[in-house]
């Protein structure tokens, strides 16, 4: 039996992620400023993950592989993330 599709999101987000990509507020900041280049806008980190879960979303609308879902729902969980670790360094006490 496979593996439900949250947990699984939520292993791949939470173990190696931050050591191959780094976490995710600093890796979607590099992506976002890239961004913002190409398209010549503001963007914010949230809005990257937002964009590749959107990928994973057009990507199942053409074609149903499971990689889609559970790589969808990690980039939602990768937006909670950036949120909470900006809130967290924001509050850090130097």
């Amino acid at each position: 039996m496979t593996e439900p599709i949250l947990p699984e999101a939520h292993q791949l987000i939470n173990n190696e992620r931050n050591s191959s990509y780094d976490h995710p507020l600093d890796n979607f900041e590099r992506i976002k400023k890239g961004w913002e280049v190409i398209f010549g806008i503001d963007i914010t980190e949230e809005q990257v993950g937002l964009a590749m879960a959107w990928v994973k979303i057009a990507r199942e609308v053409y074609k149903h592989k499971r990689d889609n879902l559970v790589d969808g729902a990690g980039y939602l969980g990768t937006v909670d993330m950036v949120i909470t670790e900006r809130e967290r360094r924001a509050n850090k006490v130097v």
